[in-house]
C-alpha cells in the first residue's frame, strides 16, 4: 500500500511543479511581449514627435 501511495503522490507534485513552471514561463514571456510592446511605442512616439 505503501508503494501505491507514493506512486500516487508523485504524479500530483510533479503536476503541480509543472503547472508552476508553466505559470511561470508564460508570465515571463507574456510579459516579454508586453515590454517588446512598450518599448516599440516609445520609439515610434520618439520618432514621429522629432
Amino acid at each position: 500500500m505503501s508503494t501505491s501511495t507514493s506512486a500516487e503522490i508523485v504524479p500530483n507534485e510533479g503536476g503541480r511543479v509543472y503547472t508552476t513552471v508553466g505559470a511561470i514561463l508564460s508570465l515571463v514571456v507574456v510579459s516579454g511581449l508586453a515590454w517588446g510592446l512598450v518599448q516599440t511605442a516609445i520609439k515610434a512616439v520618439a520618432i514621429f514627435t522629432e
